[in-house]
């Protein structure tokens, strides 16, 4: 197949040794007749690897809440391939990973019949466990367990969702996010977020137990596939403070359990006894927060001051928008600022709360506009998300959320 681009002569690309380099390529098909582009490497430096494809459609909303839809190549097919008719265009996609072995200089080899130029670095990017910034992506395991067609914490459920762990690993993703209870933020996701740990109740000794098989498999697969180095646990504050358990029959039941209530320590305090009591067999306690979603500093502090009676040592954590002189009197083991919120007076903050150990980050979500990584934003933005902290002095990032798909992610 003879295929020229339509942007670039030549494919100029740079990276760090250890350094992933990812990039799209538009070309046309001037042959006349119809071909199949099947994008491929060649003559790739030993000891390198690298993957091609093609970018498939998807519609999008041309403003983060419009109506109106456009189409855009931006699902990768790796080692995909697609038909094109004379005249017609095909973006591709590569991903050329740095071997940390490499030497500086300048490396060429072809992408789909063109000249691909690398200039590597004098720099080695530092493996992901050893990087110190926090970088997280919530993980979605319910979206995979309906897109896959599996069924929810089978072993067939866990292979499927090997390939999405493996890829966030390898970026360096630091948080594990087991729910605790039932919709932690509501069900503002196609696939809410159901408890991974069991609350049952025998109605007559009002004696409590907790079935942890869940959470454990959870947490240990994120270790086992290298994410994480924090266990932060949603919620107990869920949105709307409604709570659920079990009869010993496995009947559910709700109840509204609001800070401050007889009902919220009834339904708490048993399970913070036990929880920390498990996770010290687990080997976990040190690694554990007790986590809420954008609450407000009454139950905010009054969760925290539960939680280190009940609990002591287990620490806390929220991603949020609270003022700093709120962050400071409540006093967090790790605090995430939503971007507008962020200001002198914050990053003055968490220059304090670092050197008292304690974690700083920021996060976006369906908002701001600009920067964030939606399809209508420039591509710099993202470039500008994973700079930022280290800029004004935060300990990391975090995206709500990496794979809560709609109903068709794969069209719309």
């Amino acid at each position: 197949m003879s295929m020229t681009t339509t942007l670039l002569a030549v494919i100029a690309l740079s990276g760090w040794k250890g350094e992933t380099v990812s990039f799209r390529h538009a070309a046309t098909n001037r042959t006349g007749t119809a071909v199949l582009c099947a994008p491929a490497f060649a003559n790739l430096p030993e000891g390198w690897s690298a993957k091609a494809g093609v970018l498939r459609g998807v519609r999008y909303s041309v403003e983060p809440w419009g109506e109106e839809k456009r189409i855009a190549p931006d699902r990768v097919a790796w080692n995909g391939t697609t038909n094109l008719l004379a005249g017609a265009d095909c973006v591709t996609a590569g991903s050329v990973v740095i071997p940390p072995s490499a030497k500086a200089g300048d490396y060429a080899f072809s992408f789909n019949g063109e000249k691909v130029t690398m200039h590597v670095a004098d720099r080695t990017l530092p493996p992901p466990k050893e990087r110190k910034s926090a970088m997280n992506m919530w993980h979605n395991p319910f979206a995979i367990a309906r897109m896959t067609g599996t069924k929810l914490w089978s072993d067939e459920h866990f292979e499927a969702m090997r390939p999405f762990m493996t890829f966030t690993a390898a970026w360096g993703q630091t948080g594990i996010f087991p729910s605790i209870s039932d919709y932690p933020w509501n069900h503002q996701c196609y696939d809410g977020y159901t408890t991974m740990i069991r609350h049952i109740k025998n109605p007559k000794s009002g004696k409590w137990t907790f079935d942890y098989t869940v959470f454990d498999k959870w947490v240990q697969f994120n270790f086992d596939t290298g994410n994480g180095r924090g266990i932060e646990c949603y919620s107990l504050c869920p949105w709307g403070y409604e709570v659920t358990w079990e009869d010993p029959t496995g009947h559910p039941n709700r109840l509204v359990a609001k800070p401050g209530t007889k009902e919220f320590e009834e339904y708490w305090g048993p399970f913070l006894k036990d929880f920390a009591k498990h996770l010290k067999e687990k080997g976990w306690f040190n690694d554990t927060y007790i986590a809420m979603d954008e609450r407000s500093p009454e139950d905010v502090r009054y969760i925290v001051n539960f939680g280190r009676a009940k609990a002591p040592g287990l620490k806390i954590s929220m991603p949020g928008n609270m003022s700093p002189e709120d962050v400071l009197s409540i006093g967090m083991e790790n605090y995430c600022s939503i971007l507008t919120h962020v200001s002198p007076e914050f990053c003055e903050l968490a220059r304090k709360r670092r050197e008292q150990g304690l974690i700083t980050t920021y996060y976006v979500c369906c908002g701001p506009s600009r920067p964030n990584t939606f399809l209508t934003s420039n591509s710099g933005e993202a470039y500008w998300l994973g700079l930022y902290p280290a800029t004004c002095g935060l300990d990391g990032f975090l995206r709500w959320a990496w794979n809560s798909w709609g109903a068709k992610p794969n069209e719309d």
